[in-house]
């Protein structure tokens, strides 16, 4: 990954991302050494990545997201996270999962449905909440509505 900054004395930061494990091979890190230092030539910083530099909670939270991600929803998902972030602001000081749960009940899906939802809407950008927090403990008022707006395509970040 190779990110430019306009206008900074060191404009250029070349980012590697490798699991720990693959550090073990011995040709990963012959060909990471070169591209390290020719980055440096180039003047360019060069930074390397792994699965150990990115804190627990929010690896996990990732982990959780995409777990539930759903590849094969329709273009209905901005209704039904719109039904389901109303509920959700009408209870701000319960737990996520017990909103969810509520909501299955009240609607008459099956027990977990709302979460899936839930977890598909953080995946897909229409709701959010701060990564740093751990997603057991998320309460109904961490989470916020960032855009009802849905392209299939696109997976975003959050935090």
């Amino acid at each position: 990954m190779l990110l430019d900054f306009d206008g900074l004395e060191s404009n250029q930061i070349a980012i590697q991302v490798k699991y720990n494990d693959e550090l073990m091979d011995k040709n990963v890190i012959a060909k990471l050494e070169i591209e390290r230092r020719s980055c440096l030539a180039k003047g360019m910083q060069w930074k390397l990545i792994t699965e150990l530099d990115i804190p627990h909670v929010q690896q996990a939270n990732i982990d959780w997201i995409l777990g539930g991600k759903d590849l094969h929803i329709g273009e209905s998902i901005q209704m039904q996270v719109y039904d389901l972030w109303e509920e959700i602001k009408r209870f701000p000081d319960i737990k996520l999962s017990k909103a969810c749960s509520d909501y299955d009940k009240r609607h008459g899906l099956p027990l977990g449905e709302a979460l899936k939802l839930a977890r598909n809407a953080f995946s897909y950008r229409l709701l959010a909440f701060d990564i740093h927090k751990p997603y057991q403990y998320l309460i109904c008022s961490d989470i916020h509505s960032v855009s009802f707006g849905f392209d299939s395509g696109d997976l975003y970040a959050v935090g």
